[in-house]
Parts: C-alpha cells; sequence; structure tokens
C-alpha cells in the first residue's frame, strides 16, 4: 500500500471470499490530515466558484497512487467493523452517475452501512475519502 506516512490512515488486509485487499481501515475517514474539505474530482472543482476547496479526492488518490473506495468494497469494509460513525466517505462514483452533475459517499449509522448521492463539488469537514491499494489486489 502507499506509504502511511505519505497517505495517513491505516492501511490493513481485509479478506473477502479468499481474496485479500489492502483498505483503509481508520476509524474516521475525516480525522486523517489533509483528507477532508475536498470535492469529488476536478471537474468537480474547477466548477465550483464561489468558495472553492482547497483540492479533490480522486486527484489526491491518484497522487498517492491508489483507488477510492467503491460501493461495493466500502460495504465490504462495514462488513468487517465500524467505521465512520461520525463521519461520511467519499465513495469511487460510477460514470453515468458522475455524468449527471452527482457524485456517491457512505457512512454507517444505527449499525449499517449506507450509501447516498450529492452533488461532487460539495465538500465538508465531515467527509473524507478511503485507499485501497492500486496494484496490489489479489
Amino acid at each position: 500500500m502507499v506509504e502511511r506516512d505519505e497517505a495517513g490512515g491505516e492501511p490493513a488486509l481485509v479478506q473477502n471470499e479468499g481474496a485479500l485487499r489492502f483498505f483503509d481501515t481508520a476509524p474516521e475517514a475525516s480525522k486523517i490530515p489533509h483528507r477532508k474539505s475536498l470535492c469529488y474530482d476536478e471537474e468537480a472543482h474547477l466548477n465550483r466558484k464561489k468558495n472553492p476547496p482547497t483540492g479533490d479526492v480522486v486527484t489526491a488518490a491518484e497522487k498517492l497512487g491508489a483507488h477510492l473506495l467503491d460501493e461495493e468494497d466500502y460495504l465490504l469494509l462495514q462488513s468487517v467493523g465500524d467505521f465512520d460513525l461520525k463521519c461520511s466517505c467519499w465513495l469511487a462514483t460510477p460514470a453515468d452517475v458522475r455524468k449527471l452533475g452527482g457524485a456517491v459517499f457512505g457512512d454507517k449509522r444505527f449499525g449499517r452501512a449506507f450509501i447516498y448521492h450529492n452533488t461532487a463539488d460539495c465538500y465538508y469537514a465531515s467527509r473524507g475519502y478511503r485507499l485501497k491499494d492500486k496494484l496490489r489486489e489479489v
């Protein structure tokens, strides 16, 4: 996985049907320094005219050589523990949703994981992102 000092977070192996994956398992995604108050992608960042954020999660993940968790990854992660109980987490967004201006995020409330949507240019101090290793999915 990406160097922890560089990426922040807490990389760990998560097993699913015999496959091992490296996921970020920090308890709260938005508590990782430099991983909050970011919109979804560069297009959203450039289009945000009023109060633009400092960056976007897709570009940040690419710079670290990693991918954002997608919905399937996020639900798997939530099945092995309790994460993002006080914040939310941007997720890799399907192209058809992004084409319409949206982006997806998740969190865990009431003992279950939820996947939601928002416009891609929004950002919150309580919304972070999680990474998975780009090259080592076994």
